[in-house]
């Protein structure tokens, strides 16, 4: 019976219902047990399914299931349909190694070693894929950074429904790709989202609910276009996009800083009106050890100290003697500065002086200076602010380097050759590449790995490669061959040489391998049953299975004892499930059409319990088998469930 959908989507919080007066501080619950505010919409507790038409890579008939459900749970197989790998070689007639160039080669050896993959398919199967490799292979870490250049509404991914059910689709279509994604994030790492108006709001409200509010880092306004040339419609011309961006952890993000440079100018060198030019004698006043790292903290006072000003009297004029004097005495100017109000180790510095001179040695534990022996100086309470830390001298010239903003304008991002960037096309949602260099170069170091489930056309994965970062992707629909593949052919071997490829000096290099996503683990026969895929192998069914209902495998297991279980391509497969401070436990045991596995004898059933209780000692075991056991239903013990696969998958599908 097809459901009945009312309502629309709301905003719930604490204490919503009541209005606020007066509280009394007992009356006040503490941050730590007040709920954050959640959004509520049609059908919160589901997720959605839908078919994919290939060929436009569109979601088309979406409904609505479980959100445990195999068909968006499970993690299948990947396909390699090619690996591409750019070979350096020396032009002919030349010395080698003076002049070479990069030919691409293609093979279909799964075993080689390449960090970089792309996979064709619904990007939420891709999710599972690629969180399977994750939790199964030790050697592949975590991302240190996630970018979405999200669908920015759902008329883009489904058909066209009334509001309030559009606005449920494309929320529980984020819900259940950033839920997955903040599981494989590293503790030190980001994800960054694109979006415009239409959702924005609500994806921030999303955001904050799966990634914690406390973990919001920024917001940029980016002016994706100029207003000239633009249509008309609307009250305000519209040329904003929303940028948000989330850390796994504040207390372990890492990150670079990003910097404007501009000329030094006339109203930044009022700031810098004093020159040091003696230090005068000093005296250890107090000594301690930091808290953070236990490391010694010292405290000098200065005597006999001289603080000249450079006037900047009669500017205009005297311009080429004021920046001379700023260029001879540059590694000496430096300005004054409250510390930060929430600095609490530079307000306990500044407690412990009086007015005139001061400089503290100590080792800071986190910061650009980390683990290294830093001197900072204060007069009057106030920190030094040196010049050399913020410009640098480019010729005869000192360049500033101010802190970026939050606001990221049209003409500070070049992209007059955004349609032909990559030489691919694709209209309205292309991103230009310095975009993508600023994003990534922000967040990430050479050799970490970035990973985007919404590829378009494959920018962020052809800028990630240049920088020498590895990447990890996925799209859906047949421009995945058409833009993807080619632009990034094109990159590994050189050709490409648009966006950011002059500024980076790329020649090409480096290789990816290319997949599909392969079948489910499921299938229906042609009488309509159905059964396990056996196709695809017992062991890929028993561990796809587990990881699919969020289980962590734990191969360290060994059953063999008292030779029941002496067939190690046999052997029982054992996943864990934390549940807050408990353990479910979960063994698969599958008998293909052609095994000779029989029933699971009283005493396997013993000793396979018995091995878990002692490593987990677990809440709940449940057996997952197609296999019969031997045991009485009154004799179970009542931490035991028993669940016939693949009947209850089906049984569960036709609710």
């Amino acid at each position: 019976m097809a459901k009945t959908y009312t309502g629309s989507l709301q905003l719930e919080w604490y204490n919503k219902q009541r209005a606020i007066l007066i509280a009394k501080e007992s009356e006040i619950l503490s941050a730590e047990s007040t709920p954050a505010p959640k959004m509520n919409w049609v059908n919160k507790d589901e997720a959605l399914f839908y078919e994919i038409i290939d060929d436009e890579g569109r979601g088309l008939s979406p409904y609505w299931v479980n959100r445990n459900d195999i068909r968006v749970k499970e993690a299948r197989p990947l396909l390699l349909q090619n690996v591409f790998r750019a070979i350096e070689k020396n032009k002919e007639g030349t010395i080698p190694g003076t002049q070479t160039f990069f030919e691409l080669e293609q093979s279909k050896k799964e075993k080689e070693p390449v960090d970089n993959f792309f996979i064709k398919g619904d990007n939420l199967l891709a999710l599972n894929a690629i969180k399977k490799i994750i939790d199964t292979l030790s050697d592949f870490p975590k991302f240190k950074c996630v970018y979405y250049d999200v669908p920015y509404n759902t008329d883009q991914a489904f058909k066209h429904y009334d509001d309030s059910l559009e606005h449920s689709e494309w929320l529980t279509m984020m819900r259940d790709r950033l839920a997955i994604t903040y599981e494989m994030i590293r503790e030190d790492g980001c994800i960054i989202v694109q979006v415009d108006d239409i959702e924005h709001h609500y994806l921030k409200v999303l955001l904050d609910e799966i990634f914690g509010r406390k973990n919001f880092v920024n917001q940029i306004c980016y002016e994706r276009s100029g207003a000239a040339g633009i249509g008309q419609g609307g009250v305000f011309l519209n040329t904003a996009e929303y940028i948000l961006i989330y850390c796994k952890d504040a207390q372990q993000f890492t990150y670079n800083e990003l910097l404007q440079n501009e000329p030094l100018e006339y109203e930044t060198m009022k700031r810098y009106n004093k020159v040091l030019t003696n230090y005068g004698s000093k005296e250890l006043v107090e000594e301690f050890n930091s808290k953070s790292n236990n490391l010694p903290v010292k405290i000098y006072k200065h005597s006999e100290y001289n603080i000249a000003s450079i006037s900047l009297r009669d500017f205009e004029n005297r311009k080429k003697e004021i920046y001379a004097d700023f260029y001879k005495n540059f590694s000496s100017i430096f300005r004054t500065t409250n510390p930060q109000a929430e600095n609490e180790f530079q307000n306990d510095l500044i407690s412990r002086m009086d007015g005139g001179l001061f400089s503290v040695e100590y080792t800071p534990s986190r910061g650009k200076y980390k683990d290294k022996l830093t001197t900072i100086y204060y007069n009057n309470k106030e920190i030094f602010a040196w010049l050399k830390d913020s410009a640098f001298i480019d010729g005869n010239s000192i360049v500033k380097s101010n802190k970026m903003s939050t606001i990221w304008l049209h003409g500070d991002i070049p992209k007059a050759d955004l349609a032909n960037e990559g030489g691919v096309e694709l209209k309205r949602s292309k991103k230009p590449e310095q975009l993508m260099k600023r994003l990534f170069e922000f967040a990430t170091d050479e050799g970490d790995y970035i990973l985007d489930i919404f590829g378009g056309s494959g920018t962020s994965f052809a800028v990630a490669h240049k920088l020498k970062r590895k990447w990890v992707g996925a799209e859906v629909g047949k421009h995945s061959d058409t833009h993807i593949l080619e632009r990034m052919k094109g990159v590994i071997d050189g050709s490409d040489q648009t966006g950011i490829s002059k500024a980076v000096n790329w020649r090409g290099g480096g290789s990816f391998k290319y997949y599909h996503i392969g079948p489910s683990i499921i299938k229906i026969n042609k009488e309509g049953t159905g059964d396990f895929n056996w196709s695809l192998g017992k062991k890929f069914l028993e561990e796809s299975f587990l990881l699919s209902y969020d289980y962590t495998i734990d191969n360290s297991i060994d059953f063999s004892a008292d030779k029941l279980f002496s067939d190690k391509e046999n052997q029982p497969l054992v996943g864990v499930q934390k549940l807050g401070s408990k353990n479910r436990v979960a063994i698969v045991t599958l008998n293909e059409p052609s095994g000779k596995l029989v029933n699971i004898t009283y005493d396997e059933l013993q000793l396979l319990c018995k091995t878990v209780r002692k490593k987990y000692a677990p809440e709940y075991i449940n057996i997952f088998t197609n296999r019969g056991i031997e045991i009485a239903y009154d004799s179970k013990p009542d931490d035991l469930e028993v669940i016939k696969v693949p009947y209850a998958i089906f049984a569960e599908l036709e609710k």
